[in-house]
């Protein structure tokens, strides 16, 4: 059986149980985040065994860069389906994509998503060609369908419309290569790999060293490099020349994803300044959940309680407006932060 070739990066889950069934349907999710294989790879719902944490697997993960990761190997049914007769019969894969409807995939994630199906469907004869009907009556039917998403088996929009709208486009673009033939591949959107730089210089927008920003879309892609949306960073240098401001990443929070490129200032925004901390806040719901990391990509460690928290640094991360807080009893590793929506300043 063995795994695909085409694998970039490889950090296997401890969230498996050996199949059994034999493969012969596969199952395409997405990962709601621009984020590259590797980076999927480590998220703690993949990696840490928590009662508390949603646990969770997939044999493999494409990201928007086209990196292919390895989490559970083709052997081993992955826990990614809310289904388990699924995922024991199915090669489940998840596809980096956008964080709203509908849930777009860069141009290098499709293409290679492409070359992972072609590659599973020739080392997997109990799949062959792929079938796709729209139909989840003919779930476990794999000779009249054998693709399959996860909204047929729980409340959830994955793979997302983008992907779920191509899955006849997505079998006939393998299927022909599977046979020699070709097919025309329908346009996919992508982020700009190098932004076009301003023909006039933009004067509005001013940084100075500890400004708290956002990246835009384009700026994400800068050079090819993928730094997340929302990002505190510690040190910003700003350049003026003929073109306009620059600033240079340098570090992030936790000292990853440097850009050391110049990104003109149009591609960035000023968010909400640091606050000043420690402080203390009161929450009144009785299960605000504790976090492992600043963000709900992050998995649940258990939940506060009502009462008065102290606070000691707060980052911007996925699902909270207010931006998360780190806890003070949690400061030392790291790993306790909670929403500041549902936190009240005293």
């Amino acid at each position: 059986m063995g795994n695909s070739p085409l694998v970039t990066d490889t950090r296997l889950s401890p969230h498996f149980n050996p199949r059994n069934h034999a493969i012969d349907t596969v199952t395409i999710h997405c990962v709601v985040g621009q984020c590259t294989a590797k980076t999927v790879l480590n998220f703690d719902r993949f990696d840490l065994d928590d009662p508390d944490d949603d646990d969770a697997s997939c044999n493999y993960v494409v990201g928007c860069d086209g990196s292919i990761g390895l989490c559970v190997e083709e052997k081993n049914r992955s826990w990614c389906t809310s289904n388990r007769d699924n995922d024991h019969r199915a090669i489940t894969i998840e596809v980096a994509s956008g964080t709203k409807h509908p849930y777009e995939v860069t141009d290098a994630a499709y293409k290679a998503l492409i070359n992972l199906l072609v590659d599973i469907c020739q080392r997997n004869p109990g799949i062959g060609t792929l079938k796709w009907k729209g139909d989840k009556s003919l779930i476990g039917q794999p000779d009249k369908q054998n693709m399959t998403v996860h909204r047929w088996f729980a409340n959830k929009a994955c793979p997302g419309e983008w992907l779920y709208s191509r899955h006849a486009q997505i079998a006939a673009e393998v299927n022909a290569r599977l046979t020699g033939g070709t097919t025309t591949k329908p346009a996919v959107p992508t982020p700009a790999p190098t932004p076009s730089e301003p023909t006039t210089p933009d004067t509005s927008v001013k940084f100075k060293a500890g400004d708290l920003v956002s990246l835009t879309a384009d700026a994400r892609y800068y050079n090819g490099t993928e730094v997340p949306r929302w990002v505190l960073r510690k040190n910003w240098y700003v350049k003026s020349d003929a073109k306009g401001d620059r600033v240079v990443v340098n570090k992030s929070e936790d000292g990853k994803n440097a850009i050391n490129s110049p990104i003109h200032a149009k591609y960035l925004k000023l968010v909400q300044a640091k606050p000043d901390v420690p402080y203390l806040v009161q929450v009144s719901i009785s299960d605000l959940n504790i976090r492992k990391g600043p963000g709900t990509n992050h998995g649940k460690r258990g939940v506060t309680g009502k009462g008065v928290f102290t606070i000691v640094e707060v980052q911007n991360g996925s699902g909270s407006k207010s931006g998360w807080g780190l806890l003070k009893a949690y400061q030392k590793n790291r790993n306790g932060w909670v929403s500041l929506d549902y936190c009240k300043k005293v």
